[in-house]
């Protein structure tokens, strides 16, 4: 499966990741990656990373400034980078610590372009 392996190459390509997700509107998960974690926790990641995300574009939206392109959550061992595709699909890339985060967000905007192109 493409998306399967356009994932791959993100967590691999970003050293310190522990899981790359692509999910659709609903929060499901249309393909998943793991370095590091369990596929549920994974998929309890993703989801709730996609809630955090569509909110912050409905505040945005009502307060007038545009609409949300990316978000990220951070935490005392790791940080949560998310990004829309399209029509509600979105992309998560879970980090551990020490991980370079600029590094992070050029391969997750090189893994969304990829994962545009296929859908």
């Amino acid at each position: 499966m493409p998306f399967q392996n356009i994932l791959r190459e993100c967590v691999t390509g970003v050293p310190g990741a522990i899981a790359a997700l692509f999910l659709d509107h609903e929060g499901e998960a249309v393909a998943i990656e793991t370095e590091g974690c369990s596929l549920d926790d994974a998929k309890v990641i993703g989801a709730y990373a996609g809630i955090f995300l569509t909110r912050m574009e409905r505040i945005v939206g009502s307060m007038g400034q545009g609409t949300t392109h990316r978000l990220k959550l951070d935490f005392e061992r790791a940080s949560i980078l998310t990004s829309f595709l399209q029509d509600g699909y979105y992309l998560v890339l879970v980090l551990g610590q020490g991980t370079i985060e600029g590094h992070a967000w050029r391969k997750m905007d090189r893994t969304r372009e990829a994962l545009l192109n296929e859908m």
